[in-house]
């Protein structure tokens, strides 16, 4: 029987300052992929995905000395566009071993369960915790990671961060584990502020990471339209719209990743659920501001994106969604009316996006490494080594759960349909018409 430790990882960083809509970003997250699940695929022939809950944490990254680490868990060090230099090193987030969630620095501020080890009676009863706090993931959130005891962290010291485990189901089979980490949005408003050793880490957490989610609050762009603008101009002020949405920082924050392959950035536009909006915003789904988000907000880190062969999309996305009538759930200051019906849309796809091509970059890999371990040996009943053998087969079961994901994601053409310019780096390409039609390599 497979154990839970043999699962495959992937990290999602969300990214975005403290408006951007990431607490409620996560509470989509919530509704769609644990609470609903999701079929996708051929009538009689459909996949099951959901989302378990297995673990929950915060806490806050620090600019306290680390121990050093093994040449296996070193995590390469990337200069802070700020700074003039880096001084950090990894930990934190992502330096967890056994897919336990991050220690914290204060254990009090919020409870950090994991039902991996727990059995029985135990373990249900935790994983009920689990699944209860992440239905209330504002206590959760970066923001309010510190709030509950001793108020909010200054930025400039340490960042908060919250984050959440799951186990990737499929059609009842666990395939692998998914943890979304939330920054602080205080350190994207103002990095400056953040100390060089804490950003350097900070950095190195997002560089480990499968893919990142940038948030940008289109009710925040909106302030910002320059009534002057035509087809050939932004319909954007640029100094006023990068400042709403922190553009310069997370611009920079890509730059700084150096040569970091096989990654894959989304870009959503949140709030889009404001029956007030512009309706120059709107029209169309969006497109007019997802086109100014790739081509000038955020034109540099989709530049990094295009060199270094990421995959990337664009893509409105919302927490609250309208009712069956197409009518608003919100006021003109986005908050829910009394008789909301929450229908979130948009957020399966941004994160399963950055899952199915995370699967495909992880399976490369693990084909490379199970190659060579065969060398010679077409067999791994060859191997002279027992733990040769072991290793081959722990490769081949995580490749096949690899190919589940990635195949049971492929199978349904219409799942990343809303994915604007959508980029997969690892397939093959065939354009038709505005529709990109991939076959799997």
């Amino acid at each position: 029987m497979k154990h839970e430790s043999d699962l495959c990882e992937f990290y999602i960083s969300l990214v975005g300052g403290s408006a951007s809509g990431k607490t409620s970003f996560i509470s989509g997250v919530v509704q769609l992929l644990v609470s609903q699940g999701l079929s996708v695929g051929k009538a009689g022939d459909e996949k099951y995905i959901y989302f378990r809950p297995v673990a929950v944490g915060s806490g806050e990254i620090d600019a306290r000395p680390e121990p050093v680490k093994t040449a296996a868990q070193a995590i390469p060090q990337i200069s802070s566009p700020f700074m003039s230099q880096s001084a950090g090193g990894g930990g934190g987030a992502f330096s967890a071993v056994g897919g336990a969630p991050s220690p914290l620095k204060d254990k009090a501020q919020v409870p950090s369960l994991n039902v991996t080890d727990k059995e029985g009676a135990d373990r249900l009863g935790t994983a009920q915790q689990v699944e209860r706090l992440i239905r209330q993931w504002q206590i959760l959130s970066a923001e309010n990671a510190g709030t509950k005891r001793a108020g909010f962290h200054a930025p400039t010291d340490k960042v908060s961060f919250a984050e959440m485990t799951f186990e990737v189901i499929i059609n009842d089979v666990p395939r692998a584990k998914l943890r979304i980490t939330d920054y602080g949005g205080e350190f994207i408003d103002d990095p400056d502020g953040t100390v060089q050793n804490v950003y350097s880490k900070l950095i190195n957490h997002i560089y480990n990471s499968d893919g990142a989610i940038i948030l940008a609050n289109v009710r925040a762009m909106e302030e910002h339209i320059d009534d002057t603008f035509d087809a050939n101009s932004s319909m954007f002020r640029a100094v006023g719209v990068n400042r709403s949405i922190s553009a310069d920082s997370i611009n920079s924050l890509f730059r700084s990743m150096g040569e970091k392959k096989d990654f894959t950035i989304v870009a959503a536009l949140t709030q889009t659920d404001n029956p007030f909006i512009d309706k120059r915003l709107s029209e169309n789904n969006f497109r007019r501001p997802l086109t100014e988000l790739k081509k000038n907000i955020l034109r540099p880190t989709f530049q990094c994106a295009a060199m270094r062969k990421w995959s990337s999309g664009l893509l409105p996305v919302t927490a609250v969604g309208t009712k069956r009538d197409g009518s608003a759930n919100v006021d003109k200051l986005n908050n829910l009316i009394e008789d909301a019906v929450i229908s979130p849309h948009g957020i399966d796809t941004a994160v399963l996006f950055c899952l199915y091509n995370g699967a495909l970059a992880r399976k490369k890999e693990l084909s490379r490494e199970r190659d060579s371990l065969c060398g010679m040996f077409a067999r791994p009943k060859l191997f002279a080594d027992k733990a040769e053998r072991e290793k081959f087969s722990e490769l081949c079961s995580q490749i096949d759960d690899l190919s589940a994901i990635a195949d049971a994601l492929h199978s349904d053409p219409q799942l990343f349909e809303e994915v604007f310019e959508g980029e997969c780096a690892l397939e093959k390409t065939t354009v038709v018409g505005d529709v990109k039609v991939r076959k799997q390599r």
